[in-house]
């Protein structure tokens, strides 16, 4: 079932109580920044409440069921699965085998749309976060499903009743008219009444009946779901049974879209249980700006999800005048957030130098074709109209002339209808630490999506502050792509500035490759046409190795497509 946001408070007293005494609660995390700063954000609201947890990266639904096997199946005492960013597009029931478990509850945050149909009818052991904040009741205990099933059943043998009793109406209005000694009939004036107008109320008795019997039908569909939720009354071996409601379910699924952020949905909690701070609205941030950043969600989209950020950021941040001013300051938290109305939308141009940043950002480079020769002029010409000397655009960012970084903006605006350019500006957000850089949300999201699917075996680091008290570091550092996972985690985390900065050379050495990559497609004209599809083959070469990857190889996919429809 859904819980909306007015739910939410109800919905972690649940959990709260039902981690009493029983196992770590198992935390099922997909590949991607949204769902590691989510899991960063439900990893510390547990620690606050002395909640005890274990955390398994999945790459896919093949990971979930291996994650089933491991620690679903065998537990004894697990009440709680939290499924983040995976899960509510699949039957959990099926994928989980819910019925085994009839104990065990799946909460799912994931902004992945449309959910599941069966996961939206399970009642007792699926509870989808929703962003919308729909006035309906949340169920918070055993006992209050169970009186919930019993007021069902009342009301099928209300409907029943009633039933009954208009077919004996039915009947008494039938009866035979009694004949007197003369041999004439008998009628009384109840009883007198035209042959259509019986016809026509049969009828409509009939409709009702019909009406009461599709009603029940449709109450047994929904008790089946709710029997499965509680693991009473489901066949296992019905395969007829499942296969009908797979075949209901997968009817009812729609195109893939995605809703808010699951760090966004992560912070709306912590705010409603007031325990909101900086580093969750920070993760919740990097949410929407990974969605934008990998085209899940448009400008549009994200701009309606930033203004509630934007009001968080101004309620729990002081800008610098007010702390220059002495009425207030910021040293409760380690950092600070501000709010950028003019963030360049040049991939991590702070960590880069401007020319290798704008050559490497895709809107810019499909528009200039910055793949050829051709495009390397018409973008070398463009600066020298801005008044930017080659010299200067590529040194290091930090190193480039103030003056010109200060007059940049504007020059940029003046100059971008020359080449029919989109805005090269959008709003963000920027993390100030007390004491280190400045880092934008955009820089971040690129740097930890990198080194989810690094080709470098980084080193695994040590901490106390490591996601589990379940987990183990050296069995996760044997396997390669949760090495990936676990450095991408530590690297949100500012004690592990060094793995950021690690991400953000993973995350240049990725673009060259993918610009490498369209130029050898589009030169060589690779690209093919199977009826409304397109397609490229990628040949063997020193850059295979980083397309091996989903994330990677979208991101080529897009580039590839865009340059298509320029």
């Amino acid at each position: 079932m859904k819980v909306p946001l007015s739910a939410y408070e109800n919905a972690w007293e649940m959990i709260k109580r039902d981690s009493v005494g029983s196992g770590p609660i198992l935390v099922l995390v997909a590949y991607d920044c949204d769902a590691i700063a989510a899991c960063r954000t439900l990893q510390s609201l547990f620690k606050l409440h002395s909640m005890s947890w274990t955390i398994e990266p999945v790459h896919n639904y093949e990971d979930i069921t291996a994650a089933y096997e491991r620690h679903i199946k065998p537990a004894k005492t697990l009440r709680s699965v939290f499924l983040l960013n995976c899960g509510g597009a699949v039957d959990l029931f099926e994928e989980l085998r819910l019925y085994e478990k009839p104990d065990l509850i799946v909460y799912v945050m994931d902004s992945h749309r449309p959910f599941h149909p069966n996961n939206e009818r399970n009642v007792n052991q699926v509870m989808l976060f929703d962003e919308t904040d729909d006035p309906i009741l949340l169920p918070t205990s055993y006992e209050a499903r169970m009186t919930r099933r019993a007021q069902k059943q009342a009301e099928r043998e209300e409907r029943r009743r009633l039933r009954e009793e208009r077919r004996l109406e039915k009947l008494q209005r039938r009866k035979k008219p009694t004949i007197d000694a003369d041999g004439d009939v008998e009628m009384s004036e109840s009883d007198v009444y035209d042959e259509e107008d019986e016809d026509s109320r049969d009828d409509d008795d009939e409709m009702s009946d019909e009406e009461i019997e599709e009603d029940e039908d449709d109450d047994d569909d929904d008790d089946d779901m709710d029997d499965g939720g509680d693991g009473m009354e489901y066949d296992e071996d019905d395969e007829a049974d499942r296969e009908r409601r797979r075949k209901r379910g997968f009817a009812q699924m729609g195109a893939s879209t995605h809703a808010f952020s699951s760090a966004g949905l992560l912070y709306a909690l912590s705010t409603k249980i007031n325990k909101d701070s900086n580093e969750y609205l920070w993760n919740g941030i990097l949410g929407i700006t990974d969605q934008l950043i990998h085209q899940r969600i448009d400008r549009r989209r994200y701009l309606i999800n930033l203004t509630h950020f934007r009001n968080e950021v101004a309620r729990l941040n002081l800008e610098d005048d007010e702390i220059n001013s002495g009425r207030g300051s910021s040293a409760t938290e380690s950092h600070r957030i501000v709010f950028v109305e003019r963030e360049y939308a040049f991939m991590i141009y702070r960590q880069w130098n401007l020319y290798e940043s704008m050559c490497h950002t895709r809107h810019l480079a499909v528009r200039l074709t910055l793949w050829s020769a051709q495009g390397i002029k018409k973008l070398e010409t463009w600066l020298a109209k801005l008044g930017l000397p080659l010299e200067q655009v590529k040194q290091p960012w930090k190193a480039m002339n103030p003056e010109l970084k200060q007059l940049l903006p504007s020059l940029l605006e003046k100059k971008t209808g020359e080449l029919d350019l989109d805005s090269l500006f959008y709003p963000s957000f920027v993390r100030k630490p007390l004491f280190d850089k400045e880092i934008a949300a955009s820089d971040t999201v690129w740097a930890v999506s990198a080194l989810l699917e690094s080709t470098k075996r980084l080193k695994m680091q040590q901490t106390t502050d490591l996601m589990s008290t379940e987990s183990n570091a050296a069995t996760a550092a044997q396997d390669f792509t949760k090495s990936n996972f676990w450095n991408a985690y530590l690297a949100l985390s500012t004690q592990h500035s060094d793995l950021l900065n690690a991400g953000f050379g993973e995350a240049m050495d990725l673009q060259r490759a993918i610009m490498r990559q369209v130029k050898t497609i589009m030169q060589k004209n690779e690209v093919g046409s199977s009826g409304a599809f397109r397609h490229a083959i990628l040949r063997e070469n020193p850059d295979t190795k980083f397309f091996c990857h989903p994330l990677s190889l979208c991101k080529l996919a897009h580039f590839i497509a865009d340059v298509l429809i320029e």
